[in-house]
């Protein structure tokens, strides 16, 4: 039965917060969700008309037999923001695009409900896709320690990742739901009275 109005959740939160848990979550509830992370990764390798558009921009050498060569891609890019600005304004309109023909499978097939994740969700446009911004919220010590222990980043190096990206004051204006992520509250109970609010 095609869906009428498929309801969009943008997931998103800084290094740390615990998006891709929420995420997770979501999943285990029969809620699809799609992570445009790893997505915009996939197009890069995938999409014909993005890899020209790069190569365009950047040079052919940044694609290697047909993928993108990240070290080279990543060194052009980052540290210089008008670069990054140019590949981000690139790439998003091409996730934004992959997302939409995404979003109008599952309406086909039915969905309510589906999550977008994305920790750049308003800086990208993203929001613009969504009915509802769902912001996964935790202190930022929490989220140092919690990044130190899955990579070999310090915390200096963290701290400046978080710097790049909005801060928390912001998101926190701009989300609808908050899910505290503190190890205060039950994740599970908190993901589970948001469905039920939005099913309701």
């Amino acid at each position: 039965m095609v869906q009428e109005k498929t309801l969009v959740i943008g997931i998103t939160g800084g290094i740390g917060s615990g998006k891709s848990t929420v995420s997770h979550l979501l999943e285990l509830m029969q809620i699809p969700v799609y992570v445009a992370d790893n997505e915009s990764k996939k197009l890069l390798d995938e999409d014909p008309l993005l890899q020209k558009e790069l190569q365009k921009a950047f040079g052919e050498h940044i694609y290697d037999a047909g993928r993108i060569n990240k070290a080279l891609f990543a060194e052009i890019i980052f540290g210089d923001t008008a670069k990054l600005k140019q590949a981000n304004d690139i790439i998003h309109p091409c996730v934004a695009r992959h997302f939409r023909q995404w979003l109008h499978q599952k309406q086909q097939e039915g969905v309510g409900i589906v999550g977008l994740e994305s920790a750049i969700l308003h800086e990208s446009g993203f929001n613009r896709l969504v009915d509802k911004t769902l912001l996964v919220y935790a202190p930022k010590d929490l989220r140092i320690s919690r990044v130190m222990k899955r990579t070999n980043m310090n915390a200096e190096q963290i701290e400046a990742r978080m710097d790049a990206q909005m801060d928390d004051t912001e998101r926190l204006k701009l989300a609808d739901v908050i899910v505290f992520n503190d190890e205060t509250q039950s994740l599970i109970e908190q993901v589970q009275r948001l469905l039920q609010g939005l099913r309701n």
